[in-house]
């Protein structure tokens, strides 16, 4: 029987019983994914809507509490409605979904309580609104409560019965996979038995034959043994066949030894002739090396000093260029300094003008205010020789009085005019006093007045002076912004030149660095060129010294082969 043919036969063997093996674990596994899917989707369910229909009822209860003391609140009716809407779907829900006879028939008797129970609550509900809370209370704590409790011991029944058939569920179900999860042990020790069986018949069968080739083999790997050893093999599979091949592959080994034998010998000869020849070859160029580098190490260095050369001069064209930026900017600064400074200049000319006419004009006031106040000394005189004659006047009617006294009745019409000429001369006298004050105050006035003038006309002369000076001042900055446009000028042309020179220079400079750079390239590549000669020569060299030295390790390793014909 053939190798593989042992192989296959054990190999589906073995996955025969892993096959069955993997088949009984899905089957098993299938039942008890069913069984744990209708606890989930049945049993679970049924135990949480129970749980959720007594917590619905048990808050039903109280809200009805609730709207005994507030029979008027609309939206606690309502949330009661929806309650109560919600319980009964929560019950058909766990009617139409359980698989349990016994719950399906207690959540039945417990929707017909309840549709019962809600007559009871319409009547308590009526109560309350009709103002009889304490009949609502008593059918609330009476007849509600019973009911309630009644109910309540339903759904106890019923959270008990679903929670018992959960858990029965379960257990089924897990002494379900207990049971094959022992099957699928208990076989998987005899697959593995099988296993170490087929490995021992493996072994047997086809490790010990590859053993002795491989002790041949490993012989040979070592670079040594017998060459004219043969294996004996008789099993009549593919083992034979590579025994075979073996002895054909030792046969062919042994003769490629004896020729490596001699080629070894010329080699060796040979390799000492040309390890002579590269020594001489190596020698005359290293000479060339060294006059090549020392050229090229000459060519680098005047690159690099032409480089340097050229890039102070780029460093002076880009001054020179921005040496010319700023000269045309100072220019344009002084040429708009000049034209502002004129603008200035007339401006200050036009406030001069003003200023001479505002002191004209200041000159002219205070004349006016100077023959004012002459006019007002006058009317101050005038008013004196008003109050002297009203003085006067009051001392003749006084005199007249006296003497119309002594003329007794014919001397009343003289005594009347006197009385009135008396009051007239004190009204003049009031009169001219009044005058007077207001005279002093006009006086006073127009004497702050012509101070003020005066002071004015003071500081009109003072900014005349000022703005002449600062005239003449802008004149200087007007002749000084000529000077400076004209030396921007002539920077400019002078930097521009400078520019145009430093640009040719800069030509020259490039032509020159091009031509160091190429007799610099052309020594680089010459020296190259030479060292990869020297690098080759000496590779050269080198590898006719190992090849020597290879050669005669190679004799020493054909050496240590023992061969059938050299022994003969």
């Amino acid at each position: 029987m053939k190798v593989s043919t042992r192989l296959w036969l054990g190999f589906g063997v073995l996955c025969l019983f892993i096959g069955g093996l993997g088949s009984f674990a899905l089957i098993t596994m299938s039942s008890v994914n069913s069984n744990t899917e209708q606890i989930i989707h049945n049993w679970m369910p049924a135990v949480s809507k129970a749980y959720q229909i007594k917590l619905e009822a048990g808050q039903i209860h109280e809200l009805q509490r609730q709207l005994i003391d507030d029979p008027t609140d609309q939206s606690l009716e309502q949330i009661i409605r929806e309650k109560k809407d919600a319980v009964k779907a929560l019950v058909e829900a766990y009617v139409s979904q359980s698989i349990s006879e016994e719950g399906t028939a207690i959540a039945s008797r417990f929707f017909i309580d309840y549709e019962g129970g809600e007559a009871t609550d319409e009547q308590i509900k009526e109560q309350a609104k009709s103002g009889n809370i304490r009949g609502a209370k008593l059918l609330y704590e009476g007849v509600a409560a019973r009911l309630f409790n009644d109910i309540n011991k339903s759904l106890e029944q019923l959270i008990a019965i679903s929670e018992t058939e959960a858990t029965a569920a379960g257990a089924t179900n897990k002494a379900e996979f207990e049971s094959g999860f022992q099957i699928i042990i208990i076989a998987l020790c005899f697959v593995l038995l099988l296993a170490i069986g087929l490995s021992l018949w493996t072994i047997r069968s086809i490790l010990l034959p590859i053993r002795t080739i491989n002790g041949v083999l490993q012989s040979l790997a070592g670079a040594k043994g017998d060459l004219s050893q043969r294996l004996r093999i008789a099993s009549g599979d593919e083992i034979e066949t590579m025994a075979n091949n073996v002895n054909e592959v030792l046969a062919t080994v042994e003769n490629m030894v004896n020729h490596i034998r001699d080629a070894t010998t010329e080699v060796a000869a040979s390799s000492e002739r040309i390890e002579t020849n590269c020594s001489q070859l190596s020698d005359a160029t290293v000479e060339i090396a060294d006059a090549i580098t020392g050229l090229s190490a000459q060519a680098q260095e005047q690159a690099e000093t032409t480089h340097a050369s050229q890039r102070l001069v780029r460093e002076y064209l880009n001054k020179l260029n921005h040496l010319a930026e700023k000269a045309q900017e100072t220019f344009e600064l002084a040429n708009d300094a000049k034209q502002k400074t004129e603008h200035g200049s007339q401006q200050m000319a036009s406030v001069l003008d003003v200023m001479m006419a505002i002191t004209a004009q200041n000159a002219a006031a205070n004349e006016s205010l100077s023959s004012f106040r002459t006019k007002l000394v006058h009317i101050g005189n005038v008013n004196e020789m008003i109050k002297s004659i009203s003085e006067q006047t009051n001392i003749l009617s006084l005199n007249a009085g006296i003497e119309s006294t002594r003329a007794g009745i014919h001397g009343k019409g003289f005594a009347v005019i006197a009385n009135e000429v008396r009051k007239l001369s004190n009204d003049t006298k009031g009169s001219a006093q009044s005058i007077i004050q207001l005279m002093s105050s006009i006086q006073e006035d127009v004497e702050a007045l012509t101070q003020q003038f005066q002071s004015n006309t003071r500081n009109i002369d003072v900014g005349c002076e000022q703005i002449q000076q600062l005239t003449a001042t802008f004149q200087t900055i007007q002749a000084v912004n000529g000077t400076v446009m004209d030396n921007g000028m002539l920077t400019k042309n002078e930097a521009t030149s400078m520019l145009n020179s430093s640009a040719t220079i800069v030509d020259r400079f490039d032509q020159l660095s091009t031509l160091s750079e190429d007799q610099s390239a052309v020594s680089q590549q010459v020296s190259a060129s030479v060292e990869e000669q020297l690098s080759s020569t000496q590779m050269i060299e080198s590898f006719t010294k190992e090849l020597s030295e290879q050669s005669g390790k190679l004799k020493g390793l054909v050496e240590q082969f023992h061969v059938a014909n050299v022994n003969a």
